[in-house]
């Protein structure tokens, strides 16, 4: 499902890179001779500096080992016949303290997900370089409480009876299930999310070969989005299939979402970026990974409660969050606006009878 790799330099790629920097370098000398020579402009400014720009970059990625940037492939298709290289710096926390700290104007960073749990922003501070800002002072951070009524409105459920995904395959069994019962509890009206394509693809065949009366909807490649949202938005008892950017973003007040389905924990995936920035840290999975997690959590169990009147449950089908929420003493429930949280499926039943009927 995902298309990013670390980028390997071999022997013969290192001897085509050499070659492609000496004609870029041979490329800046004969435009900067003819400058001089012919008293006008082969190329501007922006141009050579961009070449220029180009064989740094080129030359940092001949010495991965030792280089100041992080470097992945992307392919760009099914097959891989299309690659794409990028590059991120390694210290971007050092580079966005430099912009900070030139800046002559105040700054306001605001979001609903710039804390982990109890309001802790310190792994924001450290990932823009908050803390390495010079010359001016940063002051501390104000969070606002929702101003949403959660208690009376809102049910998390999380139930421990469902095995762990690290079995996959008596995971999806258990998965596919629990949807259905809870996809016939609340009439459709579910928005379920996934962090895996293949994943999403199978229960979303599994739920529909069930006949279950509810319209579903799944994210496809090349379909748009907004017609999506639209669609699930337009049919109250719809149920919508998605993944990666129905995370966040997505806005929709009323009764057509009534319930987010979270699938399982959206842990970042292991890529060359995630890799090099848990490297930096002596316990990488809980000073990176589970607070990106727990930050795309937020984000996507905010798509339930967008307005004073909405109303709905939020499920979370993965038995590690309580193992987590326990082993990180609650941790995970105070990173989130629940007061109302249960395992029981009954409780459920009670909330959808009482609030969403």
């Amino acid at each position: 499902d995902y298309n990013r790799v670390p980028f390997i330099c071999g022997p013969k790629l290192q001897t085509t890179i050499s070659k492609l920097i000496q004609s870029i370098q041979n490329a800046i000398t004969i435009a900067q001779n003819k400058d001089i020579m012919n008293g006008y402009h082969s190329l501007n400014k922006t141009s050579l500096e961009r070449l220029e720009e180009s064989v740094s970059l080129l030359k940092d990625l001949l010495q991965l080992e030792n280089s100041k940037n992080i470097y992945w492939v992307d392919f760009l298709d099914a097959k891989g016949n299309f690659v794409q290289l990028s590059y991120t710096p390694k210290k971007i926390d050092n580079l966005t303290a430099q912009l900070l700290s030139k800046l002559d104007t105040g700054v306001v960073l605001t979001s609903a997900t710039l804390t982990t749990g109890n309001d802790n922003y310190q792994y924001y501070a450290n990932s823009v370089g908050l803390d390495n800002i010079v010359g001016k002072s940063v002051l501390k951070e104000f969070p606002i409480e929702s101003p949403y009524d959660y208690e009376n409105n809102a049910l998390l459920y999380c139930p421990s009876d469902i095995t762990n995904p690290n079995n996959h395959e008596e995971y999806l069994r258990d998965l596919i299930q629990r949807i259905r019962e809870l996809l016939e509890i609340t009439d459709g009206r579910s928005l379920i999310l996934f962090t895996s394509k293949q994943d999403m693809n199978y229960v979303y065949e599994q739920i529909n070969s069930l006949d279950l009366d509810i319209p579903l909807l799944v994210q496809k490649e090349g379909t748009s989005n907004k017609k999506l949202k639209e669609i699930f938005e337009q049919d109250i008892s719809s149920c919508l299939f998605a993944t990666g950017t129905f995370y966040e973003g997505i806005d929709i007040k009323g009764p057509s979402l009534s319930s987010v389905i979270i699938a399982r924990l959206p842990f970042p995936i292991v890529d060359p970026v995630i890799e090099d920035k848990a490297s930096t840290y002596k316990d990488g999975f809980q000073n990176v990974y589970l607070p990106e997690m727990l930050l795309k959590l937020k984000q996507g169990t905010g798509r339930l409660i967008r307005s004073s009147t909405d109303k709905g449950i939020v499920s979370i089908l993965d038995s590690r969050f309580l193992e987590y929420d326990e082993k990180y003493e609650h941790m995970l429930t105070a990173s989130l606006p629940f007061t109302n949280i249960t395992s029981e499926l009954d409780d459920v039943k009670k909330f959808v009878n009482e609030k969403l009927r």
